[in-house]
């Protein structure tokens, strides 16, 4: 439930327990008594002053914040661990799960490459402010293709001839998170307050005017000048759509700057051959691990990324061969955020370099990175790339199709 209905609900229980003209003096008393509470001289007026705090308090204190008020932006298309066409990924992680599958042609024959990412620390997460950072913080994912080009025979036992592991962790995450969280609960309990206020002027205006059944339709059409009219007092209806706006932007600006930068590790772990070009000799394992950075300027409706990541790669392939290797690339990116996505497309290089290479070690290459994704629902994209060698590097091009889904974070959770 919306925490705003919740609100216009626990405002309707006050008003009805306030305006009930048949409550006695009695009653009241008999109701403050299980709450510890004196009567003093107007019980009912007293009982209305304790169930409207109660009801304020409980709205803070019992998660007042849906998990979905803190959602982070979804960045379509790039959780790949590895593989082809996937050039400087950014360093958000995935929210609390997803998959992709897509189609790439390589050297070697069409691939169909699957990946799933999953966010450990938000799937055990039971609350909206520990959510609010761990739903930014790190992600596992993990690449394979799931069919393979029937003419080269793989490499392994299983059937698989590569296998990607990624880890990324956003540095950021636990201060950008608190910050959203902060922001947004202070935008909840002030649309709150505002929505408690202008429940008063109506009580008020309702219990004083001469006919009431007209001024609860004027109130109710949203018209300030009819509810002026027809219920004989000075009361602005519209202070409701202004709270409801104000509201909105404060969520909307808080996620924005929770999500403009981040800092931290990207970790890879390839085993197989990831340029898929067929060759046995181009199988072996590659850990990379690199610091990476990004940042968002302009505003949600326009804005530009510049990616990039930098560090060490180390090789060591099947037939004994072993590298270190300095591997990094940077990135712009064109965006426009629709809800918690953006319609993006980037233009990238990544490379590695290494004094020494080896037989099979691969090394010493540039490749140039397009991409465009456009979202198709709240959710799931439709993600189109494609990478091309630079100067003499020996990779192939490669051009992928593919198919993005993330899961949102829940709209309510339990505990505080």
């Amino acid at each position: 439930m919306d925490f705003r209905h919740r609100i216009a609900i626990a405002s309707v229980a006050v008003w009805g327990t306030a305006a009930f003209a048949a409550a006695t003096p009695e009653q009241c008393t008999a109701a403050l008594t299980p709450k510890g509470q004196e009567p003093g001289n107007n019980p009912c007026n007293r009982l209305v002053t304790i169930v409207y705090a109660g009801v304020q308090e409980a709205l803070r204190n019992q998660n007042a914040v849906p998990p979905s008020a803190i959602q982070p932006q979804i960045q379509n298309g790039d959780r790949n661990a590895s593989g082809p066409a996937v050039g400087v990924p950014s360093g958000f992680p995935t929210p609390l799960a997803g998959a992709t599958v897509g189609v790439a042609g390589t050297k070697s024959g069409p691939r169909v490459l699957a990946n799933l990412s999953v966010n450990p620390l938000s799937v055990g997460s039971d609350s909206t402010k520990a959510l609010s950072w761990s739903s930014r913080l790190a992600d596992i994912t993990v690449l394979l293709p799931i069919a393979t080009n029937t003419s080269t025979p793989p490499a392994t036992t299983n059937g698989l001839d590569f296998v990607g592991v990624r880890l990324r962790v956003n540095g950021l995450a636990v201060s950008s998170g608190d910050a959203a969280y902060q922001t947004a609960l202070d935008a909840y309990t002030n649309y709150a307050n505002t929505s408690s206020a202008l429940f008063e002027s109506i009580r008020a205006a309702l219990l004083g005017a001469a006919d009431v059944s007209s001024c609860a339709d004027a109130l109710t059409s949203l018209n300030d000048v009819a509810s002026v009219a027809a219920c004989g007092g000075a009361i602005s209806v519209s202070a409701t759509r202004q709270a409801d706006a104000v509201f909105r932007d404060k969520i909307k600006n808080a996620l924005w700057e929770a999500d403009r930068s981040y800092l931290g590790l990207d970790a890879r772990l390839d085993v197989g051959d990831p340029t898929f070009s067929g060759n046995p000799a181009a199988r072996g394992t590659v850990l990379v691990t690199t610091l990476a950075a990004g940042k968002r300027l302009g505003d949600a409706q326009r804005y530009v990324m510049v990616r990039g990541r930098a560090g060490v790669a180390y090789s060591s392939v099947d037939s004994g061969s072993t590298n270190f290797a300095f591997e990094g690339g940077a990135a712009v990116e064109l965006g426009s955020l629709t809800d918690v996505q953006a319609i993006r497309a980037s233009v990238g290089v990544d490379g590695r370099k290494s004094r020494t290479g080896g037989p099979g070690i691969d090394t010493n290459f540039a490749d140039l990175y397009i991409d465009l994704s456009v979202p198709l629902a709240t959710g799931s994209a439709v993600t189109v790339a494609l990478s091309t060698p630079l100067g003499s590097s020996s990779h192939g091009a490669v051009l992928s199709v593919a198919g993005d889904w993330s899961m949102l974070l829940p709209a309510t959770v339990k505990g505080k």
